[in-house]
């Protein structure tokens, strides 16, 4: 460490306003981010034990049986083999 020629004065030594202003915009950053994963945490479900808690996206059986069983997935049918 490099010793100081004159030590400063400890009376004449203050913070300002640079690391007040940094300090609070830190706090704000951190606000944010909480509220962000807050939002997160709150999408995931979680079921218990026995108790459905989204409900399974059901295929009529009207449209799985209008679609014949030979039809790709493109809609054509396919051609005959030799």
């Amino acid at each position: 460490m490099i010793p100081f020629a004159v030590a400063p004065d400890p009376n004449s030594v203050v913070a300002g306003w640079i690391p007040l202003v940094l300090t609070l915009a830190l706090g704000f950053v951190m606000f944010l981010l909480y509220r962000s994963l807050r939002k997160q945490m709150r999408k995931i479900d979680i079921p218990e034990e026995g108790i459905p808690t989204r409900r399974e996206p059901r295929q009529d059986s009207a449209a799985r049986s209008a679609r014949p069983a030979s039809a790709s997935v493109d809609g054509k049918t396919p051609e005959p083999r030799s």
